[in-house]
């Protein structure tokens, strides 16, 4: 699993360092980040890498949330390498934690946390209830991270995992803060809510690159 997380991360740094990046909005991440008001950062989990990159290159301070999956412990090893804090937990056992852990970190208006909304399994490109309710406790600005390339290899995974291509033009796209609407339920709705905020601002990005 060690050896594992280095070919990845060697794989991953090479495909990115050869591409040329166009990074669209991040005005709205540097004027959430200015405000006194925690952040929770939202991709698609297929699409979670193009955030990585971006984080990464640019030193930002970030909580990921990690499940205790194999394929995700792997990830998490090369995340950290990356200067990536992790809030640990696990889909099936032990997720309350993750969530009272990430009510204590949302406290502070310096904390950001990425959060995939349709990991760790999926179904694909649909939200997990509860991401409204957090941020709206926590007066959380919720702020979409997607990203697509010119040419890029798509897994066969259930996310479709999306990695470019080497020389390829990748564009990064941060959305602006999302809009809470005046009633949040528990209920399915909270889910078309995000998930359509989200799959709106995703189809942006792929039309984004020609």
């Amino acid at each position: 699993m060690i050896f594992l997380s280095y070919v990845i991360q060697f794989i991953t740094n090479f495909l990115y360092r050869t591409c040329s990046v166009k990074i669209i909005g991040e005005h709205h991440m540097f004027n959430a980040m200015k405000s006194d008001r925690p952040i929770l950062m939202c991709s698609w989990h297929g699409r979670f890498m193009f955030a990585v990159h971006y984080l990464r290159t640019h030193n930002i301070k970030v909580w990921a949330i990690s499940s205790t999956h194999d394929d995700s412990e792997t990830l998490a090893k090369v995340l950290q390498r990356w200067g990536f804090g992790l809030i640990r937990g696990s889909s099936t056992r032990g997720w309350k934690n993750v969530i009272v852990s990430m009510m204590k970190k949302l406290k502070s208006h310096n904390t950001i946390i990425a959060l995939t909304n349709d990991g760790p399994k999926g179904p694909p490109l649909i939200a997990k209830s509860g991401s409204l309710q957090l941020a709206r406790k926590a007066n959380a600005h919720i702020i979409a991270f997607s990203g697509t390339a010119s040419r890029y290899f798509e897994l066969g995974s259930w996310d479709k995992f999306r990695l470019p291509k080497p020389f390829s033009k990748i564009v990064i796209n941060i959305s602006p803060s999302f809009e809470f609407p005046k009633i949040v339920n528990e209920t399915e709705d909270d889910i078309k809510i995000l998930s359509d905020f989200m799959n709106s601002h995703q189809e942006q990005t792929d039309n984004l690159v020609i």
